[in-house]
């Protein structure tokens, strides 16, 4: 559980063409800085003739993050509900491209072409004497651009 939360100068949208779903909002609550984590697919040639293995570029990058949201007080009915309704709405969700734009950056944008959430908990939680409801997403994408 985070000690001091920070506001998010990011915007996530999660398909935003279609039917946008905002994972995080300028000015959200959050407890990390948004790190999105690069992964690139290598494949490791061992031939049997040679001294040492080389690496091969497999051309296709993955990102990876974790965010961690947080909002006002709720009360625990509505919070239980909520919860149980977000995992609803987030399990019908495919592949689609997930947006981010920086606050203050106004006119461009990064674009992920294809993003899954692999992973979503919602939480009613006690932080610094005061009861807030926290949402963890796990993001998996692909494809980024820049415009």
């Amino acid at each position: 559980m985070a000690d001091d939360l920070i506001s998010s100068l990011h915007k996530l949208t999660f398909s935003p063409a279609s039917s946008p779903l905002v994972i995080l909002d300028y000015g959200q609550m959050i407890d990390q800085e948004l790190a999105f984590s690069l992964a690139k697919a290598v494949e490791v040639i061992d031939p049997v003739d040679a001294a040492d293995a080389f690496i091969r570029d497999g051309k296709s990058c993955i990102w990876k993050a974790q965010i961690r949201t947080y909002s006002t007080e709720s009360l625990d009915l509505d919070a239980r509900v909520a919860a149980m309704q977000s995992h609803l709405a987030v399990a019908a969700l495919g592949k689609k491209p997930l947006r981010v734009q920086i606050q203050g950056y106004a006119g461009h944008y990064w674009q992920f072409a294809d993003c899954m959430i692999t992973a979503h908990t919602p939480v009613r939680e006690l932080l610094r004497s005061k009861v807030r409801w926290s949402r963890t997403w796990d993001i998996v994408a692909s494809g980024l651009t820049y415009t």
